[in-house]
């Protein structure tokens, strides 16, 4: 199965052996979804440098993002998916990650307070983040201005996200921004009044609740 590129798993095991899915070096998706037991992705050292999609969804168990991740340097699209006991800054904040993903998405993810530090290496390279339903998400790092490349971001479901950072400002690639089911927020970002409405003036599309806006119009 080494010219495997497409994998879809649910399992039982609660680590992943090195000697399974690691030697699949042709490997462009892979899928881990409903594995209640997992709590460990895998072990060692790793091979999946041709991975381009990597999707976890409804792991409960899942405790730490996989310590190889930082190796992953093909990887473009990450998505973690209602994972209650998964902490992303374990592990990983403190070493060098060759990361440069290009599409985020944390939906569901209770333990999610910020963003994590790793996901500055993909700051040249990142066009869409999506942070939905993680109800502890209480800020952006101001170093969310080195996002040069983001084209998209959506926030949803974020009840404790009282304010955008001002480093907002300086997402000048920034066209379409999402903001729903955030009260606190949504009210500072409130069209041409809310406090926040100068750091967003620029995107071309803002989506508040189920108004869209243009604050920039074609003649400009």
């Amino acid at each position: 199965m080494v010219s495997l590129r497409f994998l879809a798993i649910t399992t039982k095991q609660k680590i992943l052996p090195e000697n399974g899915i690691g030697c699949l070096r042709s490997l462009r998706y892979l899928s881990i979804s409903k594995s209640a037991n997992l709590e460990t992705f895998l072990l060692g050292k790793q091979n999946l440098t041709n991975l381009r999609t990597l999707i976890i969804t409804y792991c409960e168990g899942l405790v730490s993002l996989m310590p190889f991740v930082k190796d992953l340097t093909s990887l473009q699209t990450l998505v973690i998916v209602e994972c209650e006991k998964l902490v992303l800054t374990d592990g990983i904040d403190n070493q060098e990650s060759g990361l440069r993903l290009r599409s985020m998405l944390f939906r569901e993810l209770p333990q999610l307070e910020s963003l994590p530090t790793w996901l500055q290496e993909s700051a040249k390279s990142l066009q869409f983040l999506s942070i939905e339903h993680c109800p502890n998400f209480t800020d952006f790092p101001e170093w969310l201005s080195t996002f040069a490349s983001l084209k998209r971001l959506e926030i949803v479901g974020c009840p404790k996200l009282l304010s955008l950072p001002s480093s907002m400002l300086h997402l000048r690639a920034l066209k379409k921004l999402r903001i729903a089911k955030c009260p606190v927020l949504a009210d500072r970002c409130s069209f041409e009044t809310g406090v926040d409405w100068p750091l967003i003036e620029h995107v071309a599309e803002f989506l508040l609740d189920q108004f869209k806006y243009r604050p920039f119009s074609t003649t400009r």
